[in-house]
């Protein structure tokens, strides 16, 4: 959770966006970890979302056509 943090606190420091990030994909990012925050499991359809998830330590599980944040 604390690499998510640090992840969206660079980018608005920065305004770089990580590789093979859009806008758009950094404000599903954003949001879904409000959503994780306030200690709801959000669901997403990104796979590029889905990786930058992986890559920062938070669970993710296919459901439908899309993925759900696991805790």
């Amino acid at each position: 959770m604390k690499k998510l943090y640090n992840l969206i606190e660079k980018v608005y420091q920065t305004g770089k966006l990580p590789k093979y990030c859009s806008l758009a994909d950094f404000n599903i990012i954003v949001s879904i970890y409000n959503e994780i925050i306030k200690g709801k499991n959000p669901e997403f359809i990104s796979f590029s979302v889905k990786k930058i998830l992986d890559n920062c330590g938070i669970i993710t599980a296919q459901k439908e056509i899309g993925w759900i944040v696991v805790k």
